[in-house]
């Protein structure tokens, strides 16, 4: 009984914890990044410096599709973790690595 009550408020909670963290810490990342994006494009960013019809559009979802469209173009320019999403065949299983013919 002890066992399982260690186990379940001091062990598991610290474990899923740290296994939690990495993927919220990566989308709060592109959130953070296509955030600033949006600002970046704004006419308050610009301080008045362009009119509202200067800025990145006027229409907030052509803004969100611009931000995302910069964001992505970002991270796949960057090829920071494409390896983990997209790998090369050849790296990635041994059986590739042998010639077929």
């Amino acid at each position: 009984m002890v066992v399982q009550s260690l186990e379940g408020y001091v062990l598991t909670p610290r474990i899923l914890r740290c296994v939690l963290a990495v993927p919220t810490i990566a989308i709060a990342k592109v959130f953070l990044k296509f955030l600033r994006q949006l600002y970046t494009g704004s006419y308050f960013y610009h301080a008045g410096d362009i009119t509202a019809a200067e800025a990145q559009g006027e229409v907030l979802e052509e803004r969100l599709a611009d931000a995302a469209e910069t964001v992505l173009a970002q991270q796949i320019g960057s090829e920071s973790g494409d390896e983990l999403l997209a790998p090369d065949k050849k790296h990635d299983d041994p059986i590739a690595l042998e010639d077929p013919s």
